[in-house]
């Protein structure tokens, strides 16, 4: 035999070899779950995530995907947090997807009085609620199950708190306050400035006027609270303020001078002067006209 037809059936053997290994190569399954709070993904805790007060409905989908090339069986989804989870069907078929749901009539937690992970609610520093999905799925190309996790997070809604400094006449300057709200617990208003302060846990609060005497003295303290539970001292020049999660409260302070100040006594005296400024020219024209 000539050395060429034993050049090809050596060729051609080698390459039905290589056909034959590539065919006989298991099969890679895999699978994917992505879990979603009330529409949001959230996968890290400083995500963007759905922020829901407590007692509102929350809803938790969980979508896993078969993204391998063969069938999977068995399929199971499970909960970090004890969630139920119901899924329509326990089989997928290659790049097929189904949606699993948390149960019906779920509702948010008060996350103030549970383990919570740092993170972010609505661009702040907060603490948020933490739950992981897992998938699982067998197949007879091995021998273990397969999984996959995807965490998600919600938080509830902080609380926000705005002191309004308002005098009358306007234009007052230097009002001290001190708070138990945020540090450094000290602030100052002018006349027509508001103090923000956000995110606020929910909880009692208070906010004072310093003494603004002898010039200014406190004649007025209104908090707009659409809950209800703040209380006012005006005697001691003070707001007991009571926030909720999402809730926006707002008290104005309003001064005037006192009735026997330096102050409105200025006030006095300019307006004397202004009046007998009048007068002289008004007396000024009679003559001229007289």
């Amino acid at each position: 035999m000539s050395k060429l037809p034993r050049l090809v059936i050596l060729i051609a053997a080698t390459f039905l070899l290589v056909q034959m290994g590539a065919h006989s190569q298991k099969p890679e399954p895999a699978i994917d779950i992505e879990k979603l709070t009330n529409g949001f993904q959230a996968d890290l805790a400083t995500d963007p995530m759905a922020q829901i007060l407590p007692g509102d409905p929350v809803v938790w989908e969980y979508i896993v995907t078969n993204t391998g090339p063969v069938k999977l069986e068995n399929v199971t989804v499970t909960d970090s947090q004890g969630v139920t989870v119901t899924c329509p069907k326990d089989v997928l078929n290659p790049l097929e997807s189904m949606t699993c749901n948390g149960p019906v009539g779920a509702v948010a937690l008060d996350l103030t009085t549970i383990p919570t992970v740092p993170g972010e609610c609505a661009g702040e520093p907060g603490q948020v609620y933490e739950n992981i999905g897992t998938v699982t799925g067998t197949t007879i190309f091995l021998p273990d199950p397969i999984m996959d996790t995807d965490p998600s997070h919600y938080c509830n809604p902080p609380g926000r708190i705005i002191v309004r400094k308002v005098t009358n006449p306007p234009g007052g300057t230097g009002f001290a306050f001190t708070d138990n709200i945020a540090a450094p617990n000290s602030f100052n208003l002018n006349h027509g400035q508001s103090k923000t302060f956000f995110p606020v846990t929910p909880g009692l609060y208070q906010a004072t006027e310093q003494d603004p005497s002898p010039d200014f003295e406190l004649t007025n303290l209104v908090c707009n609270d659409p809950s209800g539970g703040t209380t006012r001292n005006l005697g001691a020049r003070r707001a007991n303020i009571d926030v909720t999660f999402g809730e926006t409260v707002v008290c104005t302070f309003t001064n005037e001078p006192p009735v026997n100040g330096p102050l409105l006594a200025h006030w006095r005296l300019l307006l004397l002067g202004v009046l007998l400024a009048m007068a002289a020219t008004f007396g000024v024209r009679i003559r001229r006209h007289g």
